[in-house]
């Protein structure tokens, strides 16, 4: 399987993937592994509070005997209005799910492989010297000289790509080492560094 390779300087060239990208999962894989990704960006903030948590409620309503009504210890019981609830939600609460650790890496495989297939993922091997916004746009414009909807860049703690490209509202920025598959799956387009390319094939 081969690669687009863009340098910034010629027409672009093709690099030869030595290692098989393949999955060998279908759709209903994937499916469960995005289940399992949203359910563990889940973030617990609903909190109720109970009947010791709401404020007042320390004098005894009324006499224990004597009133002809029921006994009552606290207006703060969470049967009166204005008093705490029962069972509601704590934020103790997880919804943290696991995967195989496998499966997941065969995925990561399997997406990033039908990039390269459709010719939506490429290789950059850009030599910026400092950071420059508008140099690397100008690079980009060649690459998708009739345009793109946006771009996943993916870097391995290259500085000047970094801070030429975060400016740049069509494209996103992720570090290879979190790369994930719902990351790929999400992106119209891929531009890998050459740095992050090399750690991307060792993962895979």
């Amino acid at each position: 399987m081969k690669i687009n390779v863009f340098n910034g300087k010629t027409d672009k060239t093709t690099k030869n993937i030595d290692k098989k990208v393949t999955s060998g999962f279908g759709n209903d894989t994937f499916l469960q592994y995005a289940r399992v990704f949203l359910a563990n960006k889940r973030k617990n903030n609903a909190k109720a509070k109970n009947r010791g948590e709401v404020r007042g409620g320390g004098r005894k309503p009324w006499s224990q005997k004597g009133t002809g009504r029921a006994r009552a210890g606290s207006s703060r019981s969470p049967i009166w209005r204005g008093g705490g609830v029962s069972h509601g939600p704590k934020l103790e609460a997880n919804w943290a799910l696991l995967f195989n650790k496998n499966t997941k890496k065969g995925l990561l495989s399997g997406v990033l492989e039908n990039h390269i297939k459709n010719g939506t993922a490429s290789v950059i091997d850009f030599k910026l010297e400092k950071p420059n916004t508008k140099k690397f746009e100008a690079l980009i414009a060649n690459i998708y000289k009739e345009g793109y909807d946006s771009a996943l860049l993916i870097h391995d703690n290259e500085t000047n790509i970094k801070l030429s490209s975060r400016n740049i509202a069509k494209i996103n920025l992720v570090n290879v080492t979190n790369l994930n598959s719902w990351d790929i799956v999400k992106a119209k387009n891929l531009l890998i560094s050459e740095k992050a390319f090399v750690k991307l094939e060792a993962r895979i």
